[in-house]
């Protein structure tokens, strides 16, 4: 079977839900007006505002749609005395949503996550497109292993 060749990654669009300083976000990031444009997207204000909060929840959510469909933990352990839900989670509210539509070799889906106080994070929609990238994560672990040991 040959391998699928792996484009490009690309958000196109975020949406986020009470997580750390951001109440209710959503932003579309286009892609480049002309062909040989660089696709940077470029933000900027005042201190506390949420610069980045916004970085944070995409590689929040990067991280979910590379792990897959299937739910992680960030409570607290033993080996840390912070309590991670509180902090990522905006105060006063029980839960933090992030939402984005990805692009892979064009083609569009969407993936979420869910931050629970009690510290579970739930993964929704389609990280089926993460999968050729989750391999090679996995390889390229494997290597960087065997180059130190060896």
């Amino acid at each position: 079977m040959p391998e699928k060749k792996l484009k490009t990654i690309k958000l196109r669009r975020l949406e986020v839900t009470n997580f750390k300083a951001l109440d209710e976000l959503t932003i579309q990031f286009p892609p480049p007006r002309m062909s040989d444009d660089p696709d940077i997207f470029i933000m900027g204000s005042k201190n506390g505002v949420g610069k980045t909060s916004v970085l944070e929840s995409c590689a929040l959510l990067f991280l979910a749609a590379t792990v897959g469909e299937e739910p992680f933990d960030i409570g607290r352990s033993p080996d840390m005395p912070i309590n991670l839900p509180e902090l990522l989670i905006r105060a006063g509210t029980k839960e933090a949503n992030i939402e984005g539509t990805f692009a892979i070799n064009d083609k569009e889906f969407k993936v979420g996550l869910e931050l629970m106080m009690n510290g579970k994070v739930k993964i929704k929609g389609n990280t089926e497109p993460f999968t050729e990238l989750r391999k090679r994560i996995r390889m390229h672990s494997m290597e960087l292993v065997q180059r130190f040991l060896f």
